[in-house]
Parts: C-alpha cells; structure tokens; sequence
C-alpha cells in the first residue's frame, strides 16, 4: 500500500530544488501548462538513493506533481519488475538527448558505473548518501568527467539532528582525505554544512520538528577535454 507521510523534509528540499535549478523564472510559462512555470530546456538533474523503495516513493510523488514524462527511472536487473541493459540504454539515451522532455532522472547505484551522463546534466543529489566514499565518487563520476563543458554541483543533505547525517559528514571528510592523499581524484565534496534543527530555514521547507536538513552544494569547475582538473571550487548555498 503507498503511503504519504505528512510532512517530508527531504522531499521538499528536493521539489525546491527542483524549482530552483530546473524551472524558468517566474513570469515565465512558455511551455508549462497554463500559468505553471516551464522546465528549462538545457538542465536535468540526477537524484541517486540507496534504495529500490525509496526511488519507487519518490518517482511517485514526483509524477504527482510534475508530467510523468519529466521523470525517468533507472535500478538493477533484480527483482521481478528489474532492468535489463536495453532498457538502460533507452534510459541513457533519453536522458542524454537535449530535445527528450525528461529532466529528472532517479537511480539506484545501478546508474553509479558504466553510464555517461555529462551531456546534458551538471547537478546531481545524493538522496541518500552511501557510507562508501568510492562509491560516492562513482556517482559523481557520471557528469564530473572529460568532456563535462559546465560547472558541476554535487548535493546532499546535512543535519545536526540525524545521527546517520552527522556520521555521513565523517565520511565525506574520509573521501576529501583520499583524494589530497592520492592528487588524481576530483573531491566528492568540500566540507558538509548543516543547520541546527528549529532554524529559520525550516520556513524554506528544509527543516522539520523532527529533523533538521538542508542541501549542501559544492560547486565544480568545467572538466577540459584533455583530463580533470586536479582542483575544485566549493559555493555552499542555504536551501
């Protein structure tokens, strides 16, 4: 039975999100229904969990409220409804083609390796973050690699409320120790910024009684065709 909890912090982090970085600005519609805003043409966004049921959840509610044809799903081959790799290349290629309408694509770390997705998209969330910093780092790999022509911006969430969040600063930290460590990998992210729970954010929709969360961005530089950049740049943003 599918259910709808009444208050989703994350998930209405996410819509903002969403709003922000994948609509046209207010006031303009061309294209949207009505008077609803447009989806700009020239960004998409990748939202990875960890889990089969959280990406059925979110893809559901996201079609809820978006046309069903904005969000694409991608998972692994198990399991009776699983993936087979032509259904992730009609997956890949929709997502990759500038005049397919998708903008949202939602992925298990089935969509971690093997998957370019530079061409068209620059922001990614980890919906929810894996406790493996290569494993992070093979998400962001699928738009922060050679030939990406624009800034690339890494999200995920920050809490001070969440032991499981405060943990997964820990081991964001460990990846941007690796990477200092080794000089040949881009960092995953660049510091984890929370805000304490009960905070005027929780008037943006970051924020709940329960937990406190909100995106954390970090902003990297255009990859050259030739190889990645050894630096990165970091913007963090209030959601």
């Amino acid at each position: 039975m599918e259910q709808t909890p009444s208050a989703d912090a994350r998930f209405d982090a996410l819509v903002a999100l969403i709003e922000r970085l994948l609509m046209e600005p207010p006031g303009r519609t061309c294209g949207g229904a009505g008077n609803a805003p447009a989806f700009r043409p020239d960004e998409r966004l990748i939202v990875f969990t960890e889990y089969k049921t959280t990406l059925d959840y979110l893809t559901r509610r996201l079609r809820e409220r978006y046309p069903a044809d904005r969000v694409l799903t991608l998972f692994g081959s198990g399991g009776p409804d699983g993936m087979d790799q032509a259904d992730r290349e009609n997956v890949k290629t929709a997502f990759n083609d500038p005049a397919s309408p998708v903008r949202v694509l939602v992925a298990t770390d089935a969509a971690s390796e093997g998957l370019n997705l530079h061409r068209t998209a620059r922001y990614l969330l980890h919906y929810d973050c894996p406790w493996n910093p290569s494993r992070l780092e093979q998400r962001n790999g699928r738009i922060d690699r050679y030939g990406q022509a624009r800034d690339v911006t890494v999200h995920h969430f920050a809490s001070t409320a969440d032991p499981d969040l405060d943990f997964l600063a820990h081991v964001i930290r460990k990846a941007d120790e690796i990477r200092e460590d080794l000089g040949s990998l881009s960092a995953p992210f660049h510091g984890a910024h929370s805000c304490p729970a009960g905070t005027a954010c929780a008037a943006a929709g970051c924020c709940s009684t329960a937990r406190a969360s909100r995106l954390s961005p970090v902003l990297r530089p255009p990859r050259s065709t030739r190889g990645p950049s050894a630096n990165s740049a970091s913007a963090p943003v209030r959601c």
